[in-house]
């Protein structure tokens, strides 16, 4: 299990799952996509691999990766989610706070009222 989360754990890995929930690509085709070097798209799918969630199939000169399943990319939707959620609560919060600080330093310039 943590080999599964460890593979998770690098944002360009994440990027190549994503990548390849839209279907099948190529190493060049994922190089082109997310504008990284082909020795380091090879190391992050054979990071990939390793954990289960991609295969490689040869197609030619070329390996072709597919997702093995869409637990990853949901896995990865759903925290995403909730980091977004909570990315807006404190944004608000932080707005709120803001928003009460602004007012606590009029009143703190008018103590009467501004008369």
């Amino acid at each position: 299990m943590a080999q599964h989360f460890s593979a998770l754990a690098d944002v360009n890995r994440l990027r190549i799952l994503q990548c390849l929930s839209h279907g099948a690509r190529t190493v060049s085709e994922l190089c082109s996509e997310l504008e990284l070097s082909q020795p380091n798209v090879s190391a992050h799918l054979s990071v990939l691999r390793g954990a289960g969630f991609v295969v490689g199939t040869r197609r030619g000169k070329n390996m072709v990766y597919t997702l093995t399943d869409t637990t990853a990319t949901s896995l990865c939707e759903l925290v995403c989610g909730s980091i977004r959620q909570r990315q807006k609560r404190l944004r608000t919060l932080f707005e709120e706070t803001a928003l009460s600080q602004s007012r606590m330093n009029t009143i703190s310039e008018n103590p009467k009222g501004g008369r």
